[in-house]
């Protein structure tokens, strides 16, 4: 009856006579058993990096299906890689209305809609890809293609490869250029295939794609059918053709990529080493970079002596703020990374804090405000080179709204505008303005009262190069001196894996058409007017 109840016991086996009992002991012969789970430590918890590992391994372990998908979408796959507004020649903007009008027609008329959307999407590509290529051979624009590297001499289409030092794109010499009646006989060819059912398996955007996109690039996923031969093989001639260039983008074949559950574990384990790093005393990092002025760091890292290179990353105070910084070994602008690092401490260190309002306004109409790195025009609207920095700093002053440094910026950090345009088609900006000693910056008080304030400068980031992501970074200290330019001032110019060397008044003035961001700080002297403003 103890059978029925179902909180009985187990009934007790009697051993039989001659059979084995129970084994007694480690039934791996003495041995350790293998731990199938994490590495646990003393106090009970499993680390950050053990858990990535094993995790890691649970999920990448099988390869099955998955792989041999991965392996045939080589086969089928290309990448699209179109540029956003305000790059000269983008598309996305089309794409988006393209996309738009397709959606709008399937919710109010589906029956007219005789093809997917990536169908529509494709052919219109292909459509403005043509159009443009048929406007490259007018005169105007055969030179300006010829200059970009896009075309040669016999108008045939280049093929352009990314160059990894130099990060620029540069013609593939173990390629014969396109012909562009061939190209234009393939174009015709790919828009008439793609109109077939079943040809475009998939073409996509992997970013959102929106009129107001804050992305520099919005890339595309293309899969074709395996049925249609002829478009594989046009597609892949055309990738890394610098045809859609036009388009202000580029194609290449699709890579091997880590499965989407791998990437999404690890966007999750990075998201707890930043917790992690930031549940350390970074409330002593931020308060400890707020306190210490910019140029004393600058001097300190300089002048520091270790036995392995000192970057950032082996700076604990510094990675910190450095988190969440995407691709951290390859070189990007400068002002970029500046702006990063300084919104990680805005709360303790609001650095160029600074206001537009109406002139005459008494404080209680605030048009704009905002902080971190200010940029400052070059030139005037006329495009005529203004005589210096301080001009500069006044044109920025004198807007349509009234722009001035709040009364409590103590450090400002003023970015000349050298670069215009983005990518390939970014132009560098090389007129030199001379480094000044010093500024007079328009400072308001909360009441939008304007009065000038001198600031020095103390540390100036100089750039090599024609484009802003490439070329290489030098950083001038400045010493204080006598003067507006500092002339008795002692100046010393740093480098990478270098001691810094000391700057002469000649070197300086060289360096005028170098000068990117400058570190001012302001000065105890008392607020000037009038003529002594630029004395």
């Amino acid at each position: 009856m103890d059978a029925d109840l179902p909180n009985a016991k187990r009934a007790r086996e009697i051993a039989k006579p001659g059979a084995p009992g129970p084994r007694k002991g480690n039934p791996q012969g003495g041995k350790r058993p293998r731990s199938r789970s994490p590495t646990v430590g003393p106090g009970g918890r499993a680390g950050t990096q053990d858990l990535g590992r094993y995790f890691l391994g649970r999920i990448g372990a099988p390869h099955g299906a998955g792989d041999q998908l991965q392996r045939l979408s080589l086969d089928t796959g290309f990448f699209l890689i179109l540029q956003t507004p305000p790059q000269p020649g983008s598309i996305t903007n089309t794409m988006f209305r393209v996309t738009s009008a397709w959606k709008k027609m399937m919710k109010e008329t589906p029956e007219k809609l005789d093809r997917p959307l990536r169908q529509h999407m494709i052919e219109c590509l292909f459509l403005e890809l043509a159009a443009r290529a048929q406007l490259v051979r007018k005169p105007e624009a055969k030179a300006e293609a010829q200059q970009l590297g896009i075309i040669n001499d016999k108008v045939d289409w280049n093929y352009r490869i990314w160059n990894a030092t130099t990060q620029q794109l540069e013609v593939d010499q173990k390629r014969m250029p396109l012909k562009a009646d061939t190209f234009l006989e393939q174009i015709d060819k790919a828009t008439a295939i793609v109109r077939r059912p079943d040809v475009i398996t998939r073409f996509q955007a992997i970013a959102p794609l929106s009129e107001t996109t804050e992305n520099a690039s919005i890339p595309f996923l293309l899969d074709l059918s395996l049925r249609e031969q002829e478009l594989h093989n046009i597609m892949l001639e055309w990738c890394e053709l610098a045809v859609f260039e036009l388009l202000a983008g580029r194609l290449r074949r699709a890579r091997l990529k880590r499965p989407a559950q791998l990437e999404k574990l690890q966007e999750l384990l990075n998201e707890i080493s930043v917790m992690r790093m930031r549940l350390q005393p970074i409330c002593y990092a931020g308060h400890r970079f707020a306190r210490t002025h910019l140029g004393q760091v600058l001097r300190a890292v300089q002048n520091a002596k270790v036995s392995k290179a000192l970057t950032l990353r082996n700076l604990a105070a510094w990675s910190s703020l450095a988190d969440q910084w995407s691709e951290p070994y390859r070189q990007h602008d400068a002002a970029e990374f500046l702006q990063h690092v300084l919104s990680s401490v805005d709360s303790v260190l609001a650095l160029s804090p600074w206001e537009a309002f109406p002139d005459g306004d008494d404080g209680s109409l605030t048009r704009d405000r905002g902080s971190g790195v200010v940029l400052i025009p070059m030139r005037r609207p006329d495009q005529q080179l203004h005589p210096d920095i301080q001009a500069s700093v006044d044109d920025w002053h004198q807007q349509r709204h009234l722009h001035a440094f709040r009364s409590d910026a103590e450090w400002v950090v003023l970015q000349l505008d050298r670069f215009k345009g983005r990518g390939v088609f970014q132009v560098r900006d090389n007129a030199a303005l001379p480094i000044p000693g010093r500024l007079c910056l328009p400072v308001c008080t909360s009441r939008h009262a304007v009065h000038h304030q001198i600031y020095h400068t103390t540390a100036v980031v100089l750039h090599y190069g024609a484009q802003v992501s490439s070329g290489h970074y030098r950083v001038l200290l400045m010493g204080q001196g006598s003067g507006n330019a500092g002339a008795s001032a002692v100046h010393y110019i740093t480098d990478d894996d270098r001691q810094a060397v000391r700057c002469g008044t000649s070197e300086l003035e060289n360096l005028a058409s170098r000068s990117y961001l400058l570190f001012m700080q302001r000065a105890t002297q008392p607020v000037l007017s009038g003529d002594a403003l630029h004395a």
